[in-house]
């Protein structure tokens, strides 16, 4: 939990960064139609088939967090990973994990909706919720579409936000996005299967 916590505190650090730095956003409101080509992710922690259409405004960057997640202006795409301690655990308990996280770290913490869909045969919840980052002199208003998706023991976690005044540029593209994650099972190797 204490790895949640960490991803969560370096994401909104990230927005800190990102909405310091950009202007408003002249988005146009990506849709379904901008999605760019399948990005396979494959950094040691990811599963081997873990695919995503990031929308094609979307450029790739880095930072000392985040090895690699995309923006475009005011709006970000991370994805991070993180092994569940308990075998089995639902999506529905670590989600709450998610939320009290959340709660700790961001001020003006509100959900705005909660689902439970299955995206390509995988159990997820999506939350949509806004946060605010208060400074000493200044107050940045988010709002954050969060997609969790367990498999194999593996939560992944996929934040998309922008400042709250422009997320509705990014809403429809943010939800097309997770909606094509996909997670493949390699077929099991019965011949040479490794028993632990």
């Amino acid at each position: 939990m204490s790895r949640l916590f960490v991803a969560l505190l370096s994401m909104l650090l990230c927005c800190l960064v990102l909405t310091g730095c950009s202007g408003k956003s002249e988005s146009s409101g990506s849709d379904l139609d901008s999605l760019g080509q399948d990005i396979v992710i494959i950094p040691s922690a990811l599963p081997e088939n873990f695919t995503i259409k990031i929308p094609g405004d979307f450029t790739t960057t880095s930072s000392a967090s985040f090895d690699e997640y995309y923006v475009k202006d005011d709006a970000s795409i991370i994805i991070t990973d993180d092994p569940i301690a308990i075998s089995g655990e639902k999506v529905e308990t670590y989600m709450k994990k998610v939320k009290e996280a959340y709660e700790k770290t961001a001020d003006q913490y509100e959900v705005y909706s909660e689902e439970y869909p299955t995206i390509h045969d995988t159990d997820a919840c999506i939350l949509e919720f806004g946060y605010a980052i208060v400074g000493a002199d200044a107050k940045q208003a988010m709002r954050c579409m969060t997609a969790v998706l367990i498999h194999h023991d593996v939560a992944y976690v996929i934040t998309c936000k922008s400042r709250a005044e422009t997320f509705g540029l990014y809403r429809q593209a943010f939800r097309a996005c997770i909606d094509s994650i996909r997670i493949e099972t390699p077929p099991i190797d019965t011949d040479n299967a490794v028993i632990h």
